[in-house]
């Protein structure tokens, strides 16, 4: 939703680059295609979760990161993650 010149020079996307694409381009290709990309969204639906973790820039190197994790609710508390 939102972008910042830190990210991108961490991370290496412009925000017209990243704004809208999936988290997954941030994770490890084993972390892929064991399904964590997916799993994670319905586990902050119940709690914030993150920890430090390898992610990946857009040039495939790779960066220790601190990642925190908190749903977004609509007025009514329905968390995004919880309506997929």
């Amino acid at each position: 939703m939102s972008w910042n010149s830190g990210a991108q020079r961490i991370k290496g996307y412009s925000s017209e680059e990243i704004i809208g694409r999936h988290l997954s381009v941030f994770y490890l290709h084993e972390d892929i295609e064991s399904g964590k990309p997916q799993r994670e969204p319905r586990i902050v639906a119940e709690r914030p979760a993150g920890g430090r973790r390898l992610a990946v820039r857009k040039d495939g190197s790779t960066f220790w990161a601190n990642v925190v994790f908190s749903a977004i609710r609509d007025q009514s508390g329905t968390c995004a993650a919880s309506r997929s």
